[in-house]
């Protein structure tokens, strides 16, 4: 939670289309990795404080735009989690984050153009929730990692475009 004002900050003084970039391009570079990748390398250093790193610069990720679980949940394959260990640490972690960035970001920025867009990505926020619940049952751990590179790529493209 700690990193979420420094995100709101950055959103506010920083030029986005650099931090869009940056991130997009991270994104397009570790998802490609992950789907062509046979496994996945484990980090087992670093323990509690490069988890909790992890959950900072997520924070602030969070603040920025919306992208708290994109380190998290690249983490947790890294660490070489099950899906459900994983789900279970990033999925409260993501919906806490974005809460309380949501809240920073309107107390910041709200504006009328921003409520209308709020408004306008709340149905199809819901709808994917929906279709993410319907196929998470229906992946093993190796469909899951594959999916997860897959999102993260159509994630960077999205940015960078």
């Amino acid at each position: 939670m700690l990193g979420i004002p420094i995100g709101v900050h950055l959103l506010v003084y920083t030029d986005g289309a650099v931090m869009k970039t940056v991130l997009g391009a991270f994104l397009l570079v570790f998802g490609t990795y992950a789907l062509l990748s046979p496994r996945l390398h484990t980090i087992n250093a670093g323990g509690r404080p490069a988890d909790a790193a992890v959950g900072f610069i997520g924070g602030i990720l969070g603040g920025i735009g919306g992208y708290s679980g994109v380190l998290p949940t690249i983490w947790t394959q890294l660490r070489g989690w099950p899906k459900e260990a994983a789900r279970a640490v990033y999925q409260p972690y993501v919906i806490i984050i974005q809460a309380i960035a949501l809240v920073g970001i309107i107390w910041v920025t709200l504006d009328r153009a921003g409520l209308i867009m709020l408004v306008m990505v709340l149905p199809p926020l819901f709808v994917g929730t929906w279709i993410g619940w319907r196929l998470y049952s229906r992946l093993n751990d190796l469909h899951f990692r594959r999916a997860l590179a897959v999102l993260l790529i159509a994630s960077g493209i999205t940015l960078v475009i």
